[in-house]
């Protein structure tokens, strides 16, 4: 088999548990995930690199190419500069900086997946994003590694360079602040509590669903002058106060629902299909574009599709 590739079902490895079977391969260094990938792309291969899974919608019938799943591990410290790996969780990669009093990412405790999957979206929370940290990140760009500098990762609102490339991000050097490693313990179990009752770690969902939208962009100022001012928050207009006021919550397609307390998360209660996804995701966008004038974006990734 092409770099120890196995066929499994793609709900196993996606959090929501969701997806037909594909061809998987586990990358656990950095040489099997760029090798792999070479040998994938001189071939003529598809090929989709997963990271933790946790925003991904995966089709229903599978995908025909292959998932490189990403599980390289390694955190390496260097007074206030740590290198980590794409596979790392980022979880564990918050609680080793909280350990040694590294602040910069205690406001991000409590999102699921690896600091790849963070560093592609610039994954962010309580006005703060992971793109703060960031000195440079290592990436296959399918002939040769390279080092990109913050400025070229290209870092917007769930936006980076890495969503227009097709470039496998390896690792990352992060740059932090030196703080009370008591204090940003309890930050972070603040901020994981409150996480927690919004989505709770056995749910089967993807996290937020659709993208805010920027307060100073286009479409936010058409919504702004629909909503009150006090719905905005850190700049941002948040989706759910739209997808709320066209009667998102609750919403239900066979075993997938609109949570009745969030109305930018969607579950899957139990064999939900992702066509039964797409249908509530296509059904809520028309409705907000209908009501508002403007098209919600997806946040999650699609796999398959």
């Amino acid at each position: 088999m092409i770099c120890g590739m196995k066929t499994e079902s793609l709900k196993d490895i996606t959090r929501f548990g969701i997806g037909g079977k594909s061809e998987i391969v586990y990358a656990k260094n950095e040489k099997d995930l760029v090798g792999c990938a070479k040998k994938m792309s001189t071939e003529g291969r598809q090929f989709f690199v997963l990271g933790g899974g946790t925003n991904v919608i995966a089709h229903d019938g599978g995908y025909a190419g292959t998932v490189i799943a990403v599980r390289t591990n390694s955190i390496a410290q260097k007074r206030n500069r740590v290198r980590v790996d794409a596979g790392v969780l980022l979880e564990a990669l918050i609680n080793k900086a909280n350990k040694e009093g590294l602040s910069g990412l205690e406001a991000l405790a409590g999102i699921p997946g690896t600091v790849g999957g963070a560093l592609y979206g610039n994954a962010g929370a309580y006005g703060h994003e992971i793109q703060e940290v960031v000195e440079r990140v290592r990436v296959f760009d399918g002939v040769r590694i390279r080092a990109l500098s913050r400025k070229e990762c290209g870092f917007g609102y769930r936006e980076s360079i890495f969503k227009k490339k097709k470039w496998i991000i390896l690792s990352a050097t992060l740059i932090f602040k030196k703080d009370s490693a008591d204090d940003l313990k309890k930050i972070s179990r603040r901020i994981r509590t409150i996480r927690n009752k919004k989505y709770p770690q056995q749910l089967r969902c993807a996290g937020s669903i659709f993208k805010n939208i920027i307060a100073k962009s286009k479409n936010g100022r058409i919504a702004s002058r629909q909503i009150p001012k006090e719905k905005i928050a850190h700049g941002k207009i948040p989706a759910g106060v739209l997808l709320e006021a066209v009667g998102a919550k609750g919403m239900k397609r066979g075993k997938i629902q609109v949570a009745d307390y969030h109305a930018n998360l969607i579950i899957n209660t139990g064999g939900g299909s992702a066509n039964d996804v797409r249908y509530i995701i296509n059904t809520l966008k028309k409705r907000v574009y209908r009501v508002y004038g403007v098209m919600l974006e997806e946040e999650i990734r699609y796999l398959g599709f």
